[in-house]
This record gives C-alpha cells, sequence and structure tokens, in this order.
C-alpha cells in the first residue's frame, strides 16, 4: 500500500489497479485523519464538561447566595452578597466564553 502522495503510479493499460491503488491510499489517509480526530477530541471534551460544570455551579451559587443569606442571617446583617453573586455569574460566563473561544465544546 502506498504511503506517499509521489509513490503512487498510474497505470493507463492497468486502470482497475490503479484506481484501486488510489482508493487504498486515500482510504488510509482517512483512517489517519479519524484516529487524530478521535485522540485529540478525549481531552478536549473532558476540558469542555469540567468548564460546563463549573458555569452551572457558579450560575446556581449566584442565584443562591443572596437567597441564603436572607435565609440564615434575615435583613440586618452588613454583608453585600449582591456583589458576591455578581461574581459568580461574571465567573460563569467567562468559562462559557473560554469554552466557546478555544472550541472546547465543539472538540
Amino acid at each position: 500500500m502506498p504511503e506517499a502522495p509521489g509513490s503512487l503510479k498510474w497505470q493507463s493499460n492497468d486502470l482497475s489497479k490503479s484506481v484501486e491503488e488510489l482508493l487504498k491510499y486515500v482510504e488510509n489517509q482517512a483512517n489517519k485523519a479519524m484516529d487524530w480526530y478521535w485522540r485529540k477530541k478525549k481531552w478536549k471534551a473532558w476540558v469542555s464538561i469540567v468548564i460546563q460544570f463549573s458555569a452551572v455551579v457558579l450560575t446556581a451559587l449566584g442565584g443562591i447566595l443572596p437567597v441564603a443569606k436572607t435565609i440564615i442571617f434575615g435583613t440586618d446583617q452588613k454583608v453585600d452578597t449582591g456583589l458576591w453573586a455578581s461574581l459568580c455569574v461574571g465567573l460563569a460566563a467567562a468559562l462559557i466564553g473560554i469554552d466557546r473561544a478555544f472550541g472546547y465544546s465543539s472538540g
């Protein structure tokens, strides 16, 4: 089976053999490309899962913080949970942006 394009020899007197060699070469190159893709996809998928999970947790935390503070401490505490909630939601948005910008979820 030929490995390099230069090693392919077209034989006009034996067209079926030439086409068969070309087909084998193309299939070999396609298999190499698919193997490369699946090797690269694994770590990208893992990074994407971690990023998306973290974004969901941060978003939920941003929504829960003000409510939990009010339930636990009442309304008379001097702790401003609005800033913490905004920080959590902002970090979640940044994580999703990183995921999209670097194509982890599309990998």
